[in-house]
């Protein structure tokens, strides 16, 4: 769940607007079915097995009456607790209290199980980080290489994608500081990636 609510907290996604549709009742309920078709939708939790989601299916189902009986997953709930609104139209029993509890409390930054949290090094790859870090200021510096070409490729507000004018006047710099455009990070780890096949 800690997973789950740092993957939303950094997207644009409103996790509520995937299942919304499917609960015909409006009771805030919906079929396991249907939550696995929600959240597949909304391409968050791509990479989450089969098993970890059953185990959030298990975790917000619940026993309800015989003619809601295909609609057992408590969705308000589960998104609630993902992304809070303080709704209080959403009602939680004292096993979903205390888990929002946790999650609230839960602080990324200091703890090593976090997802995104940054794991020590062995002393092996602190000695092998440190060797490719000065191969790689080598290779920049000896073969003249452009940073800042390269990083700006992929920024899409230069010209549509090139950097032309930096080219003409920047030729051979080495900053890696891509001003005045911003990359994401994905893309200056593809430019890195770039970097490190010219040490092979």
């Amino acid at each position: 769940m800690t997973y789950m609510r740092q993957r939303l907290s950094n997207s644009s996604v409103f996790l509520m607007e995937f299942f919304r549709d499917y609960d015909s009742t409006k009771r805030g309920y919906i079929s396991t079915h249907d939550m696995l078709r929600g959240l597949d939708g909304c391409r968050c939790f791509q990479d989450m097995s089969r098993g970890e989601k059953g185990l959030v299916v298990r975790f917000f189902s619940e026993d309800r009456p015989q003619q809601f009986k295909d609609q057992t997953f408590n969705y308000a709930v589960f998104c609630e607790i993902l992304q809070p609104t303080n709704d209080t139209r959403v009602q939680m029993n004292n096993v979903y209290q205390r888990l929002k509890e946790e999650l609230d409390a839960f602080n990324p930054d200091m703890s090593l199980d976090s997802p995104y949290a940054i794991q020590p090094l062995t002393p092996e790859g602190e000695l092998r980080c440190k060797y490719l870090k000065r191969k790689l200021k080598h290779k920049i510096t000896s073969t003249r290489v452009s940073a800042r070409e390269l990083l700006g490729d992929y920024d899409p507000h230069l010209n549509g994608g090139t950097v032309g004018w930096m080219k003409k006047t920047s030729k051979h710099t080495q900053f890696l500081c891509n001003l005045p455009g911003c990359i994401s990070r994905s893309q200056y780890m593809r430019v890195m990636r770039v970097l490190a096949l010219l040490l092979l």
